[in-house]
C-alpha cells in the first residue's frame, strides 16, 4: 500500500510542474499586465529541455489628429527554467517598419509556469522594462496564459 501511495504522489506532482521538453510547442493568448507598455501573443519552442525561444507580432492602430496609423512590432524572446517552474528571461521589440538599435525595447523577467488545466499554463512574472535606450526603465507584473502542445 505505501508503494502505491508513493508511486501516485510521484505521478501528481511530475504532471504539476511546467512542461518544459525538447520539442515542445507553446502559444501564449492571453496577458494582463500592469506597467508594461507592450505584451504580445506569441509562439513559443523549446529548442532543449528547458529553454524556449519566443517569437510574436504586435500589430496596432493608433489614431492621432484623425489619421489612423498601424504599427507593427516584432517580438523575439529567450526563455530558460531555472528550476522546475521557476524560469528567467528576456525579450526584445522593435517596429517592423523603422527598425534602429536605439530604438528596441528590452524587458527582463522572472516568474513561474503553473498548471490551470491539462496544458494550460499560467505566468505570473515580475520584469524590468527598459522602453527605448533613452528612458530609461521601470518595473512590471504580467500574469500570461499559456498553452502547451
Amino acid at each position: 500500500m505505501k508503494k502505491i501511495i508513493i508511486i501516485c504522489l510521484a505521478i501528481i506532482s511530475s504532471s504539476l510542474f511546467a512542461q518544459t521538453d525538447e520539442g515542445t510547442w507553446t502559444i501564449k493568448a492571453v496577458s494582463i499586465n500592469q506597467g508594461l507598455d507592450w505584451s504580445s501573443p506569441n509562439v513559443g519552442y523549446f529548442i532543449c529541455d528547458g529553454t524556449m525561444v519566443t517569437v510574436g507580432l504586435d500589430i496596432s492602430y493608433l489614431e492621432n489628429d484623425g489619421n489612423q496609423n498601424a504599427n507593427s512590432h516584432l517580438e523575439l524572446g529567450w526563455r530558460s527554467y531555472l528550476s522546475g517552474d521557476v524560469f528567467g528571461g528576456i525579450s526584445m521589440q522593435g517596429s517592423i517598419e523603422e527598425f534602429e538599435a536605439d530604438e528596441v525595447d528590452i524587458r527582463l523577467n522572472i516568474g513561474c509556469t503553473k498548471q490551470l488545466m491539462n496544458r494550460i499554463y499560467v505566468e505570473p512574472s515580475l520584469g524590468y522594462n527598459m522602453i527605448n535606450t533613452y528612458d530609461g526603465g521601470r518595473l512590471a507584473l504580467a500574469v500570461d496564459v499559456r498553452f502547451i502542445f
